[in-house]
């Protein structure tokens, strides 16, 4: 297996984008290499390279990562548990500073591990369940602003695993295979669902099948998906993210807290306040036509840089001919333009360097490409997929490589849907965060209430040197520790 694991990576070394071809005699069959060849490779060099990092990390590191992979309720509470259990109790004790005397100590000391024990074997069980509920809530959809059906929570597809015994489409999965599986399949689904015209989605009611029309024959992309059974809960969601359907001031209110009159007009405070705060890098990429990773404010730079060119030379071309024919100064316009392009592209190519400095705001963009008075509000009443069909235009007259001139609607769909995701994911973990307050606090009344019933019992049960007659235990004793001290008296 070594010697077939050294080969892959030698002709991967050897492999040359020009000609396709391998200089290494252990070179692959086909002329480029498959998708199922490079997972395969990742899969064989990925455990040997994790186990490399791990050594090589510092213990402390090794912690914090096992720390931040199980952040949540239930970490905490084990953690505490361990503290609770152990120090707490031997500080309590052993305290010297204490004038209590050792059995009173002892006595109090005693109540933080059984505090632990029963807070664990109480709330474990209900944080657990509430987790899982709250998991499955964004995992179905129950409310929009938490709706990970696009991509189900690794907790909730856990819980399928189990119930469909790794089992999908009549293929066995591992857990990790079956989770990344079934994300990339909702993924997938989803970004159609909103790139896709709305006309050619239909979903079969009977098996809660969802297909698209390709090549004239429909072909499924998922089923079962909660909340979308039926051809009226399909159409609704359609209708409210298909790209065809939502206009760009949705959009730009969602996004960017743009403001608009009932009747869709623009805000005249929004467009002074918005088009001056908005970065144009960052509007680009939540519109999916550029991403973080490909594109960068000094492309934007660039960017905007050709597209200046371009107005700049096709005014000059369409003023020197008229009619076909050159005007008397036509020739010497050319060539001044041509020397003036030829000017910019050098400071282009050296960089606009206190320009760069600067973030390009969303208004100077729209004022690059005339977007401003009536032709802004038309831009904000057109469809979404209007407008990314108008600005894949302008990055295709660039002629930036960075930009895919073959880009498709579908593929700033991915963009997107992508961005969706994140922000959806980062909604959802808040939620949690603040719910889980709400339900802690049910949690600890029941944990405490039975640990205020428990306590002195099993204190008297397992350690009765340390209780004292003046310690009620119940009632009983308390009536007798009573009595005693009036007899006292």
């Amino acid at each position: 297996m070594g010697s077939v694991f050294m080969s892959r990576i030698e002709s991967i070394k050897n492999y040359s984008p020009k000609n396709l071809n391998f200089a290494s005699k252990q070179s692959f069959t086909s002329s480029a290499i498959s998708s199922e060849t490079i997972n395969k490779i990742a899969k064989e060099i990925a455990p040997g390279v994790e186990t490399t990092i791990n050594k090589s990390m510092p213990i402390i590191s090794r912690i914090s990562a096992l720390l931040a992979k199980h952040d949540g309720e239930l970490q905490n509470q084990v953690i505490n548990m361990a503290f609770t259990t152990t120090l707490a109790p031997a500080f309590i004790a052993w305290n010297p500073i204490s004038k209590q005397d050792e059995k009173t100590k002892k006595y109090t000391a005693a109540r933080q591990p059984i505090s632990a024990i029963i807070a664990i074997l109480g709330g474990y069980p209900i944080t657990t369940a509430i987790n899982s509920y709250m998991n499955k809530m964004g995992s179905v959809g129950y409310h929009e602003s938490i709706d990970l059906r696009m991509k189900p929570n690794s907790s909730y597809l856990k819980s399928l695993y189990k119930k469909h015994k790794g089992m999908m489409y009549g293929k066995q999965y591992n857990l990790k295979d079956f989770i990344e599986a079934k994300q990339t399949e909702r993924t997938n689904l989803f970004t159609s669902l909103i790139s896709e015209h709305p006309n050619n989605i239909k979903i079969d009611e009977s098996t809660s099948a969802i297909s698209v029309l390709k090549n004239g024959k429909h072909v499924e992309l998922g089923r079962n998906i909660s909340n979308l059974g039926t051809q009226a809960e399909l159409d609704r969601y359609l209708q409210k993210h298909n790209l065809y359907n939502v206009k760009f001031s949705d959009f730009m209110r969602d996004e960017f807290k743009f403001e608009f009159f009932s009747d869709g007009g623009i805000k005249p405070h929004t467009i002074n306040k918005k088009l001056g705060s908005v970065k144009t890098i960052d509007f680009l990429r939540q519109l999916g036509i550029v991403t973080k990773k490909d594109f960068s404010e000094s492309d934007l730079h660039e960017f905007i840089s050709r597209a200046r060119q371009n107005a700049k030379a096709v005014d000059v071309i369409e003023h020197a001919h008229k009619s076909g024919a050159l005007q008397p100064r036509g020739a010497a316009e050319l060539a001044e333009e041509i020397s003036k392009t030829a000017t910019r592209v050098v400071q282009t190519v050296v960089g606009e360097n206190v320009a760069k400095t600067e973030a390009h705001t969303l208004g100077q963009f729209f004022e690059r490409f005339d977007y401003h008075g009536a032709k802004l509000q038309e831009l904000m009443d057109s469809s979404m997929v209007t407008v990314l069909n108008e600005m894949k235009e302008y990055f295709q007259e660039s002629g930036m490589k960075k930009f895919n001139a073959n880009s498709t609607i579908q593929d700033f769909a991915k963009n997107i849907m992508h961005n969706r995701i994140a922000k959806t994911e980062s909604y959802f973990k808040g939620f949690k965060l603040f719910a889980g307050i709400g339900f802690n606090l049910f949690t600890t009344a029941i944990t405490c209430t039975a640990l205020n019933w428990a306590y002195p019992r099993i204190i008297e049960r397992f350690f009765p040197s340390l209780v004292k007659d003046d310690i009620p235990n119940d009632k009983s004793k308390t009536q007798q520790s009573e009595i005693k001290k009036g007899g006292n008296k």
